[in-house]
């Protein structure tokens, strides 16, 4: 069985032969230019020879989705896609989804996640506004059931989730927390749709990376 190296190990032969290469660098730099930013090249030289680096810290996390949205605009503005307005015969989801995507994603109410997520629409910047709701309260009732915003969640496709493996990991604790209330309610009965999503949903368990 072949071994492997610890990582710090690796960190440390990554450094020292970045420090290597810029040590070369400014020697030949230093030969190159005047007096005094040849002074200055070796005094940075000597630096990098006597830099000792810091314990590996914990890598640092990208910043969420949240962060990086503007709430203010629109799914229209933030895709940069506006549709065509809808026949007259259109079906209601049809129209309803047309109307919400010109609304300023902060102002949508939880039902309108849930139809919107349910289309499969905008997911990347509408699942991380449902998440912190689903965080607070799994079995929120968005518009017709108790849960009904998560199983919109949970019925995503998992591409979505591959790309997103950070939000997939906060929709699983939302699922876990769920069942957990479920079990604890006094007539598990009236949960019985959500039960069998949030079991199915599980049952996929880790998403690829």
């Amino acid at each position: 069985m072949v071994g492997r190296i610890p990582a710090r190990s690796c960190a440390s032969r990554t450094t020292g032969s970045r420090q290597y290469t810029a040590r070369m660098f400014l020697r030949i730099y230093a030969n190159c230019v005047s007096d005094e930013a040849s002074s200055l090249a070796l005094a940075i030289e000597s630096a990098l020879i006597h830099y000792e680096p810091s314990p590996a810290a914990a890598p640092r996390q990208s910043p969420s989705w949240m962060a990086l949205m503007n709430t203010s605009r629109t799914i229209e503005q933030l895709e940069a896609d506006p549709w065509a307005e809808p026949s007259s015969d259109a079906p209601d989801y049809v129209r309803r989804c047309f109307s919400l995507r010109r609304i300023p994603v902060g102002q949508l109410a939880a039902r309108d996640l849930r139809v919107l997520i349910g289309q499969d629409i905008a997911l990347s910047h509408l699942v991380p506004l449902a998440l912190p709701l689903l965080k607070a309260d799994a079995l929120l009732e968005a518009e017709y059931y108790p849960g009904d915003l998560l199983a919109a969640a949970m019925r995503i496709t998992s591409k979505f989730w591959e790309a997103s493996p950070r939000e997939h990991a906060e929709l699983v604790a939302a699922a876990k927390q769920a069942e957990a209330k479920i079990g604890e309610s006094d007539d598990p009965s009236l949960y019985r749709q959500i039960t069998k999503d949030i079991a199915e949903f599980l049952s996929f368990g880790e998403i690829a990376r």
